[in-house]
Order: C-alpha cells, then structure tokens, then sequence
C-alpha cells in the first residue's frame, strides 16, 4: 500500500484559510444546486434582489416597468416560488462542469460544450480578486434552420453575480441577462 506524503496530505484536505474558503463556498453551492435543495441554496443568495432581468428570466414580466427599468426586488417567497427558472437545468449542467480546483488556482474557468438541441451552452466562471466578486456567466449559442438552407443565429447569456464575503461565504447579489 503506498504511503501518502505530507504534500500529498495537504493536497487533499480543504482549503480552510479565509482566501480560500470561498472555494468551498462554490462547491457548497453547487452541490445544494444540483441535488435541488432549496433550504441549502438559499443561504448562498442575498435578498430581496434588485434585477429586473431576473424577473425576465423566470417569466414574470408584469414585476417590471419597460419603461423605466424598474422592477419589484425578488425576495425569498419569489424564489421558493421560482428556484427552477432561476436555476435551470442547463445551467446546472453546466455548473456540474465546473473543475474547482482549476477555478480557485487560475481564477477564470470555462466549461466545456454543452449541445442541447440546436442550443450550445458555455459556463465561463471568473474571480476578481480585488472586487471579490465571483461571476457565472452562462453563454447560450442558437442555430436555427429557417429553411432554404437559411440559418438564424441568436447568443445569449445569464450571468450570476456573487460577491465572496470576508469569511470566504459566496452570496449571489445580482442577476444580468444579455443577448
């Protein structure tokens, strides 16, 4: 049996200083996303949020004045009512993709493709050490045959925005959509 070394050792255990902390912050998240646990999502988002994307996001548009850009802030009985549009399913895909390890050391992380249908999606995952900030930013790539061998292209993306608090905690603050 192979003896494991010091380094080793260090390797494997989580980081626990606070600098990196916030990195078992991301995995935290990623697996209450992923296993659909609203109770332990709900600690890594900060309420009530003020985005009027995100209401376009989970399709309640009568939250938001056109005209003027504002909106309702999205509080917590607006997320235990739509946690599947906030985090949906190619989203989760994506962030099941997520290399942490590579995340936390390089500071920046793209996913590989994702095909679903004529949809591509991409999630670029970037740390801004001065800012604190983490962002999610999931690219969405489209390509419709309109027939006469004539194709459409649409991009889109939705991007997460958390900010990574002194004691390493990851809080979602924002929501931003474009395309």
């Amino acid at each position: 049996m192979k003896e494991i070394t010091q380094v080793e050792t260090a390797q494997l255990a989580p980081a626990t200083s606070d600098t990196a902390k916030w990195i078992n912050s991301f995995r935290e998240f990623r697996d209450a996303v992923y296993q659909r646990k609203k109770e332990k999502v709900k600690p890594f988002i900060e309420f009530p949020i003020a985005s009027h994307e995100i209401w376009y996001l989970v399709g309640d548009d009568s939250k938001t004045n056109v005209q003027t850009g504002e909106s309702i802030p999205f509080t917590e009985k607006d997320f235990e009512k739509h946690y599947s549009k906030l985090f949906f399913k190619e989203f989760v895909n994506c962030l099941l993709k997520v290399k942490a390890e590579e995340l936390y050391k390089s500071g920046k992380y793209q996913t590989p493709s994702i095909k679903d249908g004529t949809t591509t999606y991409v999630l670029y995952c970037t740390v801004e050490k001065t800012n604190n900030i983490l962002t999610l930013n999931l690219n969405s790539h489209s390509r419709v045959d309109i027939g006469n061998g004539e194709y459409e292209s649409g991009e889109g993306s939705t991007i997460y925005i958390f900010a990574i608090l002194p004691n390493g905690t990851i809080k979602l603050k924002n929501l931003q959509m474009a395309g």
